[in-house]
């Protein structure tokens, strides 16, 4: 008996893992080092699922910061088509691990001081607005390490 959704939500949940930095990506190079400043992520409906971990390079004397990006990507519609499509399936396999790409970056640290500043003068309610209904799933979200927060479509106004 053909389990494709199950195998599905086991190739999602490991990915979802690996987008909130609860486990690391076994093809990524370790950041060893490096404090988690903050993740924001991006999760629409019917394209890649992305998040972006900012992190510190922690250093005992060290005279200048360095900072560096993470990005995770992960292809849903590509395995969601391995697992809804019999020929796709074949082809590429009905395994779980998830299509996954991760890039590294290093960031300006003037860029990324002003970007940081700018963020905190963002706004966001903490009473959920009645009339917002989001009709096609697509989520957003922040981690500090204090604070987690999720929203749907664009957002807070800044």
């Amino acid at each position: 008996m053909e389990k494709r959704h199950e195998e599905f939500e086991q190739t999602s949940e490991r990915a979802m893992s690996y987008l909130r930095g609860t486990t690391p990506v076994p093809s990524a190079d370790p950041l060893h080092g490096h404090r988690l400043v903050f993740r924001l992520w991006h999760f629409p409906s019917f394209s890649l699922h992305r998040s972006w971990a900012v992190s510190k390079l922690h250093r005992e004397r060290a005279t200048e910061d360095q900072w560096h990006v993470r990005q995770i990507a992960w292809d849903r519609p590509r395995d969601y088509t391995r697992f809804s499509d019999p020929l796709r399936g074949l082809s590429e396999g009905f395994h779980t691990l998830p299509t996954i790409e991760v890039r590294d970056r290093l960031i300006d640290t003037a860029d990324i001081t002003m970007r940081i500043s700018s963020g905190r003068s963002i706004a966001i309610s903490v009473v959920a607005v009645p009339h917002n209904i989001g009709t096609d799933g697509e989520t957003f979200g922040y981690e500090d390490g204090y604070i987690q927060c999720n929203w749907r479509n664009s957002g807070p106004v800044q």
